[in-house]
């Protein structure tokens, strides 16, 4: 672990940050570029040593502190049987509403989300000891606007949250990838 994060994460000055920034690997960054010729968004995300290695460009080429492992915040929501595409920005098969939050699913979420937790130890393997890896995930509250639709959700004449939509979102954000 990168000691200056590890500083960073116990409130101790030692004078300089760790570096790192959010969405480090992505769209700007050549090294996506090339592997986006050849691959998915998708297969980026899910085949976890494609995932390791988009995690890995910016350290590489940047020497960042801290590698933020690649994936997309939404992944949850597929897990829980919304269907999820990408053309080429997210695309939910299925907006909750009032008669289909029944059809919210929990249950295999944990075994859904494998590819990230395989993504995180392939990139563990190959990543300098002195680097930092963190991961990320979209909270609850993001999550429900997604699966309902913003404008939709806002529009409601009397918008109130979905009791099972906040307990499958909070236990959707709330597992440990080392389970």
């Amino acid at each position: 672990m990168n000691t200056q994060f590890q500083n960073a994460l116990k409130n101790s000055n030692t004078g300089a940050p760790p570096v790192w920034f959010m969405r480090q690997a992505g769209r700007y960054h050549n090294h996506y570029q090339k592997l986006k010729e050849k691959y998915t968004f998708m297969q980026l995300c899910k085949q976890p040593e494609l995932a390791a290695e988009v995690t890995l460009g910016p350290i590489m080429d940047f020497d960042f502190d801290v590698a933020i492992i690649f994936s997309d915040l939404l992944f949850p929501l597929e897990a829980m049987g919304l269907g999820l595409t990408y053309d080429p920005g997210p695309i939910l098969a299925v907006h909750l509403n009032d008669e289909n939050i029944k059809n919210v699913r929990t249950d295999g979420y944990l075994e859904k989300l494998s590819f990230q937790k395989e993504a995180l130890k392939a990139c563990r393997q190959i990543l300098p000891a002195n680097k930092s890896l963190i991961g990320f995930v979209g909270g609850p509250w993001t999550l429900f606007l997604y699966a309902t639709e913003v404008e939709e959700y806002f529009a409601r004449k009397h918008a109130r949250p979905w009791p099972p939509l906040g307990a499958a979102t909070a236990t959707a954000t709330s597992w440990h990838p080392n389970r």
